[in-house]
């Protein structure tokens, strides 16, 4: 379920003006942008975070505490999230450079046209990148059943845990 208000609130505070705000549209899974004014890469970089979760407990994996482990996993998150995003501010600024801009999507952007800029080129109004976030509750439960086996009752360590997920459970 969507909610207008919650919707336009959502833009409002992104410095959207009103008149902006309430004309948008559903461009992904849960994406919105506003229609005609806005570039065309809104549901990217995509982040797979059980992967992210499977690498930090290969690189966590001395933590002391849950603590310690899961300021690991968010260094890790945040490696992740840096790296996608320098990936796709350079993809965007080598189509402008290379004349491989998406011209097609330019001509349905309002502000293109007025300026004569594509889009990647800065002739949409609003270019959000809204990153998505893949198995995030899978990713929850996992921090929980981490949290339980490996810190509390120590069941197993974080090598062995990572172990089993890396070979997806053959022996357990």
């Amino acid at each position: 379920f969507f909610n207008d208000r919650t919707i336009v609130e959502g833009f409002r505070r992104m410095g959207v003006p009103d008149c902006d705000a309430h004309e948008y549209c559903n461009t992904g899974c849960v994406e919105m942008t506003p229609v005609g004014k806005s570039g065309i890469h809104v549901v990217s970089p995509y982040h797979n975070l059980p992967a992210i979760l499977l690498r930090a407990m290969k690189e966590c994996a001395d933590a002391k505490d849950f603590d310690d482990f899961f300021r690991g996993f968010e260094r890790v998150l945040a490696d992740e999230i840096a790296s996608r995003n320098l990936f796709r501010n350079r993809a965007q600024m080598e189509r402008a450079r290379n004349g491989r801009e998406p011209y097609r999507a330019s001509c349905l952007i309002n502000d293109c046209l007025v300026k004569g800029s594509a889009v990647d080129a800065g002739g949409a109004r609003y270019n959000f990148v809204e990153p998505n976030f893949l198995g995030f509750s899978n990713t929850v439960d996992s921090l929980v059943v981490i949290a339980k086996l490996v810190f509390e009752s120590g069941e197993l360590t974080l090598p062995e845990l990572s172990a089993i997920c890396e070979h997806d459970f053959a022996e357990n």
